[in-house]
């Protein structure tokens, strides 16, 4: 795929997103939350009907993300089969998500951390070859995809991952205003970040592959220092958050660093953009502390204590289409609009946990982000 991004990895990387969008509102927002918490909790047959709904939801919005680029004459003959595959990866990733998650609720939180490995093994070995153009790589690459994603549901269905830790719940389920403030919150917050990639749809072509890049760069990088440990410090037989705060402050820390040498070794690069290099650095540090502060909200706070984070995405996501309206929209601020929107939600939920230090940074990150976005868009 020498030719970079395009319309063909513009339509990959949106529509792989699009079809994650279920997974992240129903099952990591709404199920697993309601699987650790303290005073609610999802009952088994709840739980596996949600199960059952999510990947078909998941290939409707990825159909309503293929109409979207049509209506943009982003669609073209042949990536067709691009879509098709895409609907079905979807899919696939949907139900590995449901056991995975279900799985971390109980502290094993190696299946989840995993939930991409098998696939994009794959997708590596498969792009080693040489392919005629961009469009058969991409179409190659997520077959592959399809067929690693395939082989591990199949494994954790033998294993029964995930199995036990749903058949350990209640019967019946209990709070259920509670699943409202969680599907409130998640909805929101996932949906307003659809939102604000599919603007990207609106700058240039190879615009929206960019965006996809920081964003799994900066998803990848929660991951490692987050998913794959936290939930073995955050489950539902947890009874105290503070091996989990001080998981926290040294994650902030080595990403700050990280962040900090960053910034640094890019200045040395011709054509670097320092605003845009800053916002990445700032959002590796937002991304992970709120995806941390999340999960330890989630098993010791009441749900409705995050009500104040649903002010924050739309305050953003108006901002970034009001910028779109008056032609001034482009990635820096659009990174930084997507940043944003992790630094605050990470100061109000680390403010409700009480933990002072961590709050003055969060906050501080806030400030950095809206003035970047400002400086960016009056800049442009």
């Amino acid at each position: 795929m020498s030719e970079g991004g395009s319309n063909a990895t513009d339509t990959y990387f949106y529509l792989f997103s699009l079809g994650l969008l279920p997974s992240q509102i129903l099952t990591v927002g709404v199920m697993y939350p309601l699987m650790i918490n303290r005073q609610a909790s999802i009952g088994r047959r709840a739980a596996r009907r949600l199960a059952s709904f999510v990947p078909v939801l998941a290939v409707l919005v990825t159909a309503t993300g293929i109409v979207w680029l049509a209506t943009r004459g982003r669609v073209t003959a042949d990536l067709v089969p691009l879509l098709v595959l895409s609907a079905v990866n979807s899919a696939l990733q949907s139900m590995i998500w449901s056991r995975g998650v279900a799985a971390e609720s109980t502290g094993e939180s190696q299946w989840f951390a995993a939930v991409a490995l098998p696939a994009n093994t794959l997708a590596v070995i498969a792009l080693l070859f040489p392919w005629g153009n961009e469009k058969q790589a991409l179409t190659v690459m997520l077959l592959a995809l399809v067929v690693g994603n395939a082989g591990y549901l199949g494994f954790m269905v033998r294993r029964r991952i995930g199995s036990d830790a749903v058949s350990r719940l209640p019967e019946q389920s209990t709070g259920a205003q509670a699943a409202w403030w969680y599907l409130a919150r998640a909805g929101t917050g996932y949906g307003g970040l659809a939102v604000l990639s599919s603007l990207a749809v609106l700058l240039p072509p190879s615009a929206l592959t960019v965006l996809a890049v920081v964003t799994k760069l900066v998803g990848s990088v929660a991951s490692v220092f987050v998913n794959a440990v936290l939930p073995t410090l955050v489950h539902a037989d947890t009874d105290s958050p503070c091996a989990a705060r001080r998981y926290m402050r040294l994650t902030g820390v080595a990403l700050l660093v990280l962040g900090l040498s960053g910034v640094v070794a890019t200045t040395f690069f011709p054509g670097s953009r320092l605003l845009l290099t800053v916002a990445v650095a700032t959002w590796l540090v937002a991304a992970a502390t709120a995806a941390a502060a999340q999960r330890v909200a989630f098993r010791f706070l009441a749900a409705k204590s995050s009500i104040v984070t649903l002010l924050v995405l739309p305050i953003v996501v108006l901002a970034s289409v009001a910028t779109a309206t008056e032609g001034e929209l482009n990635l820096t601020n659009l990174v930084a609009a997507q940043a944003l929107v992790d630094a605050a939600t990470a100061a109000f939920l680390l403010a409700a946990l009480r933990d002072k230090v961590m709050t003055i940074g969060a906050r501080t990150a806030t400030a950095m982000l809206v003035a970047i976005w400002i400086a960016s868009t009056v800049g442009a």
